[in-house]
């Protein structure tokens, strides 16, 4: 009988060893794959940021397909059809596409998108603190109240190419201008002057 017992101890005892020497393992796995899975998340991200520029440089978001700043409203609407019903006369929305054409407030004679911006899901976990390791040094970063009441932190950088337009993403913020999560990625030209 104390043979029997002796052998059910080892026995559980040499179990029980097995099962948490595995699950040891098994959370050495799990923990090394989630490290993986965030490295590979933030070389994706850098990735993403840098097809971000060269589009940038050409005045286009990646969004946008091949429009861009400089396209008409003719061009934007034969291509992708009728603006979203919440666009106003100086922006054509189209939600469908992530991807929003802005033009001047004041020029009617004004045809030509000057600001292209998208909050396509791409970017939704990107950071700030990605965008500025990708980018270094920003030319400019501004906190301010949108006309909705929400508050935004926007990091705005020169790309150059054959014009220099400004790459500007914005993040939501508390009123402190701590920054958030992404919001938007915007194409800018600079040169554009309101009539």
């Amino acid at each position: 009988m104390k043979k029997t017992v002796k052998k059910i101890m080892v026995t559980t005892l040499a179990i029980g060893t097995l099962i948490t020497g595995f699950s040891y393992v098994n959370g050495a796995q799990a923990s090394e794959q989630t490290h993986t899975m965030q490295v590979s998340e933030k070389q994706n991200h850098k990735q993403l940021l840098l097809q971000t520029k060269k589009l940038a440089d050409q005045g286009r978001v990646i969004t946008s397909k091949d429009l861009g700043i400089g396209s008409s409203r003719r061009a934007i609407e034969a291509k992708w059809g009728k603006p979203d019903k919440n666009s106003k006369k100086f922006d054509l929305k189209y939600s469908k596409h992530s991807t929003n054409f802005y033009f001047s407030v004041d020029d009617e004679k004004q045809k030509s998108a000057f600001n292209v911006e998208t909050s396509d899901k791409r970017y939704s976990a990107v950071t700030y603190d990605e965008v500025k390791k990708t980018f270094g040094k920003a030319n400019e970063e501004w906190f301010e109240q949108n006309d909705e009441g929400e508050f935004e932190y926007y990091v705005s950088y020169v790309v150059a190419g054959k014009k220099h337009y400004d790459l500007q993403f914005c993040f939501y913020s508390d009123k402190n201008g701590k920054k958030g999560k992404f919001k938007h990625v915007a194409v800018n030209d600079p040169g554009y002057i309101a009539p």
